[in-house]
Formats: structure tokens, sequence, C-alpha cells
């Protein structure tokens, strides 16, 4: 019996070749893109799985109250590991920090510039679960003057020679020895580095050991037998003891919380922190928007299946006639069902091949099969064969198998419930509205963000990272030759780039001692202004013709309104940053607020201070002659930094790495919304196509009566016209509420208009149109003769 239908079923199979053609390749793009999502979905949320008692590992936050808000900071100081062992012994059980950095990596004649540069406590590979492939963890960075080493690092700088024992010198200063070589874990992590060298190289640094210089990231393995709520609360305890003093001076108080190892990486709220974080709304839209592309090709061929259903109407009667069960039916229907869902499964799974090195790529991560184990890789794909070929085949089955033989066999077919297949087509067409819809949003949205004028210059302005002693050391004389240059319009130093590192500090006005408010804090020197084209609108600038603007300050216009000033009445009121030094600053201007961080974020209180914490140059270039002026820069880095590899990036560019991720979601949703209306049109011919068929008598009747092409062509499409209209209806509310959520997170955002649903609307109508236009015309220019011939 199963042989006799699956010769049945490999014979419908190639009868219709052009309807297994649209479910088949309609289940396989739904399948490939359901698999590769969930390898994306596997990859974002298994970073930092593979340690071993990960569930016991927590990173200290610091809790800052700012201006009625918590904020959460990533980073703390080095006193903190030592202090939670001994503080809280029977809560503890181990910590560890980690310092991010990078340095300029010579051995030999190879010299780079190394953006993956760790260092960390000796217990750092007996404390988290990387692989080492050699190395014992216990004491691999035991030395201080020992570094561990990836895979790719050991091949670029010493090829197949053995690593360990080598010296490599690290930024001219210190030289480290290789006593480990670490392989690629099973998983992402969030700790994404390259080398790790032993932290007690700067243990004899005054500000290694002090409380307020926050500058690495601390980790604790908590007792199994700790109880967490009651550890957080010695917390308090805890800071009092070691920042009490601090406490009374300012008024302020600062507290820690824990935060679990695996919800570092999707947690986005974190300050100062790490690398970029992955992005929990784009996992909830990809995996939406898979399922939903899958959903429409499982309506395909529900419909397709149950459309053609009077083809084989006489088959069910005959199978009933000679004894055939209905349970029966329903097993053979299914089975075909499983058969299709099988071949299409692996079609997908080549399909999916093929895209995933594109998608790789696009997504900058390293989504691999090869990262699941072969037993889940097995189940998920069985899990997914049964679940499509249930409920695309579930409906077609009952729905076959309730034909009546004394009736089929008359000719008298069962009258298919046209209400069943319409309601599939609306919703097959509302699901491809809805992403239309939210294409088109994202597109406006994106493209309002990187058009609008963020109030400062940021056109031929060349960042220059102060990332080495030369030219932190000599960076007033590079400012001065780059001044020089024909090519150099101005130059500035500054703590942090617009777009980039903006200090959080506490300011505390001299009208109002013990009272601090926290503003964003750029420490520059006197061209900041001018390099960026800021506008001032009250006071003045920064002038080296005044000798007193050493100790001056500009405020922009929030944080005059968050001291309750209007911009004139700010000019002369005088401030003291905490921590900081003793300085009175007074202020010499405002400027007008400009976006200094992602359109995301609404314009913060910043103040603009003259201070030596440099970190940037900022140099606004002049002239199309971009790349020679690059070159002119570079030769006077050389002058005064010859050692070390000369690195920049264009302002505008890094800028708009803001919004990496949102250009990326809008990118791939383009492509899904491409793929559902494809999957939906692909559907919607077929159906076309079996209407027409079904009419083809009416048709040619009509024919010889007079009706002409225009309006045949008219009667076999305005049915399907009033579905697209119907899905529209359906789509544009729901298609409203997720556009709203999504643009929530930007404080600047377009306005959601209903031209975007009717261009939605107008988009999915013409591609409706065409589709069933081009077999309704197909249908009306027949030969009627032909037609009344038809069975």
């Amino acid at each position: 019996m199963l042989k006799n239908y699956f010769k049945i079923a490999v014979r419908n199979l190639f009868k219709h070749k052009a309807y297994s053609f649209i479910n088949i390749f309609g289940l396989s793009l739904g399948m490939a893109c359901v698999m590769l999502i969930f390898l994306y979905l596997h990859h974002e949320t298994s970073v930092d799985s593979f340690h071993a008692n990960g569930d016991r590992i927590y990173r200290v936050l610091r809790l800052a109250y700012d201006n009625n808000q918590i904020r959460k900071i990533g980073v703390t100081s080095g006193p903190y590991k030592e202090a939670m062992e001994t503080d809280f012994p029977a809560d503890v059980e181990e910590a560890t920090r980690v310092m991010v950095n990078d340095g300029l990596v010579t051995y030999g004649d190879k010299k780079f510039s190394e953006k993956k540069f760790y260092f960390a406590d000796a217990n750092f590979f007996s404390f988290f679960s990387f692989p080492l492939i050699q190395g014992d963890p216990a004491s691999v960075l035991k030395d201080p003057s020992s570094v561990v080493i990836s895979e790719t690092m050991a091949l670029k700088y010493f090829g197949q020679d053995n690593p360990i024992g080598k010296v490599i010198r690290v930024d001219d200063r210190y030289d480290f020895r290789v006593t480990g070589v670490f392989g690629r874990p099973s998983a992402a992590s969030h700790l994404d580095f390259e080398w790790v060298a032993s932290i007690d190289v700067f243990k004899e640094r005054p500000w290694f050991n002090q409380w307020w210089n926050n500058s690495l990231f601390t980790y604790v393995r908590i007792n199994p037998s700790a109880d967490m709520p009651s550890l957080i609360a010695k917390f308090p305890a805890f800071m009092d003891k070691y920042f009490g003093d601090n406490f009374q001076k300012t008024g302020r108080r600062m507290d820690l919380d824990l935060e679990p190892l695996t919800s570092i990486y999707l947690n986005k709220e974190t300050s100062f922190d790490l690398v970029p974080h992955g992005d929990r709304m784009a996992l909830y839209i990809f995996a939406g928007v898979s399922l939903l592309l899958l959903l429409i090709a499982c309506m395909n061929f529900m419909n397709l299946s149950t459309a053609r259903s009077t083809g084989r109407a006489k088959e069910v009667g005959l199978r009933k006639v000679m004894g055939a069960y209905r349970q029966n039916l329903i097993f053979q229907f299914l089975g075909e069902s499983a058969m299709l869902s099988l071949i299409a499964m692996v079609i997908a799974f080549c399909l999916a091949e093929i895209a995933l090195p594109y998608l790789n790529t696009f997504l900058e991560k390293d989504l691999s099969w090869g990262h699941i184990d072969a037993g889940t890789t097995l189940l998920v794909g069985v899990v997914l064969m049964g679940i499509i070929g249930l409920a695309a085949g579930s409906y077609p089955a009952f729905f076959l198998s309730a034909f009546q033989p004394a009736a089929v066999l008359k000719g008298a077919t069962a009258a298919r419930k046209s209400s069943v297949w319409k309601a599939l087509v609306v919703f097959q067409f509302s699901i491809s509205i809805f992403l239309i819809i939210a294409t088109i949003a994202m597109n406006q949205q994106m493209d309002f963000v990187t058009a609008k004028d963020l109030g400062f210059d940021n056109e031929q302005v060349v960042i220059v990272p102060i990332n080495n002693r030369d030219i932190y050391e000599h960076r007033e004389s590079f400012k001065k030759q780059l001044l020089q240059s024909p090519f150099v319009q101005r130059v500035s130093l500054m703590s942090g780039e617009p777009g980039g590192f903006h200090d959080n500090m506490a300011f505390q006005l001299k009208d109002q001692p013990g009272e601090f408010t926290r503003l964003r804090t750029v420490y520059t020197d006197f061209d900041y202004a001018n390099t960026f084209g800021l506008k001032i609108i009250a006071g003045r600038d920064f002038s080296l013709l005044h000798g007193t603007d050493g100790s001056g300050m500009l405020l922009n216009e929030k944080a005059a309104k968050a001291f309750g000033w209007k911009p004139d009445e700010a000019i002369g009121k005088q401030f003291q940053i905490n921590l900081l030094d003793s300085v009175w600053r007074t202020v010499i201007g405002v400027v007008a607020d400009y976006n200094f961080t992602s359109l995301k974020q609404d314009i913060d209180p910043l103040a603009l201070s003259i201070y030596s914490d440099h970190r940037v140059v900022a140099v606004k270039i002049k002239g199309q002659d971009v790349p020679a002026a690059i070159a002119q820069i570079e030769r006077v880095w050389s002058s005064v930094a010859s050692k070390f590899p000369f690195e920049y990036k264009f302002l505008d560019q890094s800028f708009a790495l803001l919004y990496r991720s949102e250009i990326k979601q809008r990118e791939l949703l383009s492509v899904f919304s491409m793929l559902a209306v494809c999957t939906a049109c692909l559907g919607l011919l077929g159906l076309a196509s079996f209407s027409a068929e079904k009419r083809t008598k009416e048709i040619g009747i009509r024919k010889i009566l007079g009706a002409g092409v225009i309006q045949l062509t008219g009667l076999l499409t305005k049915e399907f016209v009033s579905l697209v209209f119907a899905a529209n209806i359906i789509a544009a509310p729901v298609a409203y509420y997720a556009i709203h959520r999504w643009l929530q997170e930007f404080a600047y955002r377009i306005d959601i208009n209903i031209g975007i649903f009717i261009l939605a609307g107008f988009i999915a109508l013409k591609i409706a149109l065409l589709t069933v236009g081009y077999q309704a015309f197909k249908a009306a220019t027949a030969n009627p003769v032909e037609a009344l011939k038809y069975e």
C-alpha cells in the first residue's frame, strides 16, 4: 500500500509540474529562511554559553544616580577584585579583571597595530573556559611578563614555528613572553580578544590602585550556596566602606549590581561597555519575518492543493468505492505533503548553504552548522519538516478525503469552500503588505537620520586617535605642523569626537555648594567649536587672546536649561568638576545644541572644558584632493610618532556606523519582503490559473456572445483585486503598531503618515494585477472553440 501511495504521489508530482514547482519552491524559500534565521538566533542567544559554571559568573556593574535616573556602568577600578573577595568570602568564590586595550605589537621585522589586546589576571583562563591549545590554564598568566595568543596571531607572527617562549614587544615599552595559545570556543563571547597579557604589569602604577580610576571590567563567580538577594543587599555597606567620605563630600552615592554573564551581550543599557551589543529587537524582527514567509509558503500549498481537488475527485470516489476508508485517504494525502516537504527541505538546505557565506559577510558573523551539534540539527530538520507537512497538508487531506463517492462519480464534485481559499489569499497578502509597509517605513526613517542636520560640520573631518605615548607627548607639535599645511583648515585636540567618547562628570555650581549635576563632558583645546562649526548663541568661543580661558568652559543649550537659565544668563557662572581638580571654571559661552550622539538618543546637557585629557585629533581638511591631504597628515605623524602606524577615519563615515544595526535590519527586511511577495505571487498565479481553467467554458461562451478581452480580463481579476483591498485593511493597523514600536528606539523619528500605507497598497495591488492579469489575459485571448471543447 505504501509503495502504491508513493507511486501516486510521484505521478501527481510530475503530472502537474507548475503546481509542484510553486509548492516546492515556496516551501524551500520559507524553510531556507527559517534555517538561516535559526543559525542567527542560535549564535546571538548562545553567546558565552560555553563557560563552565557560567550560570554562577556575573559582571560587577556600578549604579550611578544621574539626574533622577539610574545608569548602569560596566567599567570598574582595580581595587574591586581583592575587596570583593575579602569582604564577601562566603559569597564570592573567585574574581578576575579584564582590561581592554590596543597596542603596537613588534616581533622581528613584523609590526602591527592590534585592536584586540587584553590584560587580565592570572586566573583568567581558569575562571573562564576559553580553550587552551598550549599552556596550563592555572599558570599560563602567572608570570607578569606572560602573554597568551590566539591561533590566528601565532600563525601571523610566527608562521609554523612553535610560538611558546617567543618574546614580543608591545608599544615599544613592554616585553612579553608567549606562554600559551588559545583556540576558538564553541560559541561566541562578548570578550573578543586575540591577545591576553598579564595585568600584573600595571600593579605598581598609582592609577591602577585608585578606586575612582575606572578602566577595567570585574567579574565574580558566586558560590553555589550563596544567596543572591542577600549578597546584593550587602553592597550599599560595601560602597560606604570604601567611598563613604566621597559620598558625604558630594552628597551623592553610587551602588553596585551584578549582571549575569549570559545576559551581557544582549543588554544594551550598560554604559562604557566592551563591544557593540547584540540587538534583541533584530532577533524578534528576523524570527518573525522568517516565520511569516514560511506561513505564506504553507498557505500556498494548502490553497493550490485544494484548488486542484476537482482533478482528484474521481480518484477519491473510486478509492472509497473499492473499500478505502477516510483515514487511509488522509494518510495518503498527508504522506504526499510530507514527501513534498522532504524534497523542499533538501532544496532548502542547499539554498541555505549557498546563502550562508553571503549572510556571514553581511552580518559580520561566523554562522555555521558546525557550532550546533549534529543531533540538534537533525532534530530541528525533522521537527520543521513534520510541522510543515502537517500544517500545509492537513486541510487538503481532510478536505479531499471528505468527498462523497456517489456525487463525484456522477460528476457533481463537492463545491470547494471559496471562503477558505479567499481567507488564505487575504492572509497571505496581509503578511506581504505588512512587510512592504515596514520596509518603506524603515527606509524613510534611515533616510531621515542620515540626512538630518546634526548641528555641526562633519564633512571632510579626519579623526586621528592619540593611541600611543609618542603622539600623546608630541600632540601639540603634531597640531602646529598640521596647521602649516595648505591641505589643513583647522585642528583640535579633544577627549572624544561627536559620535565618539563623551565622559559623564559631576559638576558643582559655586552658588550651590554640595549639589552636583551630571553633564556629558568633552575635554578639549581652544579650537573645538571652530573646527566643528558650532554656533555660539551667547557669550563667545574660547580664545588664546583671553588669558583666563584656560579655566573657561562652554555649555550647550540643554545644559543651560538644566540649570533653569536662558543662554545669556549662563555666562559668568562658575563650576567645579568633581574628582578632576579644584579649579573653578567660568562659563564664557553657550553653543547651540548639536547631536553629538546617535539620533536614537536625545541631546544631553553638555560641557566643553579646557583640559589636557586628549584622546583624538580632529583635522578639518580643505580642498578636493583628499588623498593628498591624508598623505600630508601621515607625513606629519611620521615626524612625531614614526614607530607607530598611522590610523585615521572620517567623521561622517564613523557617525554613519552608529546606525549599522538598523541599516542591516532594513536591508534584510527588504530581501525578506521581496521573497514574501514573490512567494505570495507564485501562489496567486497558480490560483489564477486554476480559476481560469475552472471557467474555461464560461469564457468561451462569453466570447462567442461578444465579450471583449478587456471585459473578460476584468471579470477574472476583480475577485482577486477585492481580496488585495481586504488584505490592505487588515495589514495597515498591525503594521502601524509594529512601526510605532520600532520607531520608539529613536529620539528623532519620522511621522507615520498615510502615504506609507497608500504606497504599500499600491505596490501590492500592482503586483497582484500583473500576476493575475497575465493569466487572465492569456485565458481571455484563447480560442473560444477550444474552450467549448474543454472536457
